[in-house]
């Protein structure tokens, strides 16, 4: 058992290979409310900037995210692959796909890796 992991947050060197950066996915409390956010906090200095990576607000999803470790991943049929020098950001809907967030150019891209 994983008790102290959460499907809600992933930590990781996601824009700086210094720097930590917190990647959050909030849903609704209320049980009649559907929707997500996945945000990326970073800090800078001594404020946190926030970088929405994606959201829904109609669709009751379940997904969870997780770091991933630099190296090589490949697109959904492998027609492109990218190189990570730093750590990743994986958002999973459950039985449905995945996509891969990532740092490049200074700004967030993202491939889909499962469909």
């Amino acid at each position: 058992m994983r008790s102290k992991e959460c499907p809600g947050i992933a930590v990781g060197h996601f824009e700086s290979s210094d720097r930590l950066a917190y990647a959050v996915l909030l849903v609704p409390k209320a049980a009649d409310k559907a929707g997500y956010k996945i945000l990326v906090l970073s800090k800078l200095s001594r404020e946190y900037a926030a970088t929405l990576l994606d959201q829904s607000k109609g669709t009751d999803e379940s997904l969870v995210i997780s770091k991933v470790p630099p190296g090589r991943y490949s697109e959904f049929g492998d027609e492109k692959s990218v190189r990570l020098r730093l750590d990743g950001v994986n958002v999973e809907w459950l039985e449905k796909s995945s996509t891969l967030y990532h740092w490049s150019k200074g700004k967030y891209q993202n491939i889909p890796t499962s469909d």
